[in-house]
């Protein structure tokens, strides 16, 4: 939450936080959440990365971003390559980011358009 709040994102401008455990606050059954501009995905798991992957990446809307920390962990990088497997998905990610960042900017490679940074095929 400090982090977001760094960026004036918080509750009252539209962020919502779900404490829990993933399996829990994102079963689609439960999930309060509709829709999503911005998932940050932070499990470091890869059991629960994929499945905030199948939970969330249907609710992700047209040019929205899912930011994807730690992705270089064999866990994460795991559960990216099953999800695009099992659900025929497949991501572009960024290759602008600054060296210092440890995540990947992930993109729905079906809502891509000319207007996005310059992006390339994660595989």
């Amino acid at each position: 939450r400090q982090s977001f709040a760094y960026f004036n994102l918080d509750e009252n401008h539209g962020v919502e936080f779900l404490p829990g455990w993933v399996n829990d606050t994102t079963d689609p059954a439960s999930c309060p959440i509709e829709k999503i501009a911005l998932l940050r995905i932070d499990v470091d798991a890869y059991s629960a990365a994929l499945v905030v992957l199948e939970n969330l990446y249907d609710k992700v809307v047209p040019g929205g971003f899912i930011i994807f920390d730690d992705s270089g962990l064999y866990e994460a990088q795991a559960a990216i390559e099953e999800f695009e497997r099992k659900a025929s998905k497949s991501f572009l990610i960024s290759e602008n980011l600054p060296e210092d960042f440890v995540a990947n900017l992930l993109v729905r490679k079906d809502y891509i358009s000319e207007n996005l940074p310059s992006l390339k095929i994660l595989r």
